[in-house]
């Protein structure tokens, strides 16, 4: 969580680095996060949001805009080959649509890798020096993901080296790495640098433990139409400070994303501690296709409100009165 309100200061704040290194192992989100900070770089309505699914980024679930390029490790189907990501395209945006956050053998099984090695060739890195020297389709950003830069070849890495020293006009790279050890130093001293922890390794702080008893508690009373008991909550949490309280409803959409998430059964998208995911399995039920949006919409107004110093008691307890509502549709 505290990884991606990092990412979400940088897009909304306009820091984001030309280069950025996302270092996790394959049991991280790295690679979902770097997917959905390059949606809200390349998103038209440019509204600094680490967006989901959105239609206006003429992206949805297809991950085939025009001005967003992969580089990819593939392998060489004979010893004449020179292999480059674009004809595997297809196959990974299949994938991506399969599971939002492969792994290396989820890739390998897609292109029937069996033993292969996988490697990004340099071949690759010319085609993307072709490729940026063309003018951004839509005349915004461009954004090139590197999924394992630790697979690309010596002579590729230069290559793209020189690419993210004198980077085009406009243009991001987003490097998702599992083995930052590995990759060109360089490469990792032209990037800013954030590491995503593992799933399961996310042990939820003293704060957390606070947010999460709170989002419990608002839950379970807006559940039962406890209005007196309701206020009670608002007042607690008005007491917290802003900066916390901004931090709180940011956590509780990171536990409403995942409640909605668990009921997919994709648990590989989800990042939830055991005692947040013994509650998800009686409350996720609750989360669905008619009430996830308007939720979450909900809870953005009550952040909003807060950051722009709206008494913390009103905005707290409007909050609590919307979700009686939206609980049951």
């Amino acid at each position: 969580m505290q990884v991606e309100d990092r990412l979400k200061r940088l897009v909304s704040g306009q820091r984001m680095p030309q280069a950025l290194l996302l270092a996790g192992s394959n049991n991280s989100d790295a690679l979902a996060m770097g997917l959905r900070l390059a949606r809200a770089l390349l998103c038209e309505k440019q509204n600094g949001e680490i967006c989901e699914d959105c239609p206006e980024c003429h992206m949805s679930r297809e991950w085939a805009h025009p001005d967003l390029h992969f580089t990819l490790p593939v392998y060489k189907k004979n010893t004449s080959d020179h292999p480059t990501t674009d004809p595997w395209l297809p196959l990974w945006r299949d994938l991506l649509k399969e599971n939002g956050c492969p792994k290396l053998e989820d890739w390998m099984g897609k292109i029937k890798a069996e033993n292969q090695q996988l490697t990004i060739y340099v071949n690759e890195s010319d085609l993307l020096q072709q490729k940026l020297q063309l003018h951004a389709s839509r005349g915004g950003r461009r954004v090139v993901l590197i999924w394992l830069p630790e697979r690309l070849m010596e002579q590729a890495a230069n290559k793209l080296l020189k690419l993210i020293e004198e980077p085009p006009a406009k243009t991001h790279f987003i490097l998702v790495t599992e083995e930052p050890e590995k990759v060109l130093g360089t490469i990792q001293s032209r990037c800013q640098r954030i590491d995503v922890p593992d799933r399961e390794q996310r042990i939820g702080s003293e704060e957390e433990r606070l947010f999460f008893d709170l989002f419990v508690q608002l839950m379970r009373l807006a559940y039962g139409r406890k209005i007196r008991e309701l206020r009670a909550w608002s007042e607690t949490a008005s007491r917290l400070g802003r900066e916390k309280q901004c931090r709180m409803l940011s956590y509780f959409q990171h536990l409403l994303r995942d409640n909605f998430i668990y009921n997919l059964k994709q648990p590989e998208m989800i990042s939830l501690t055991e005692e947040e995911n013994q509650f998800s399995g009686k409350f996720a039920r609750f989360i669905n296709e008619n009430n996830i949006i308007p939720i979450a919409e909900e809870t953005d107004r009550a952040q909003r409100d807060i950051t722009q110093n709206v008494n913390a008691r009103m905005v707290f307890f409007d909050y609590a009165l919307h979700i009686i509502v939206l609980l049951i549709q």
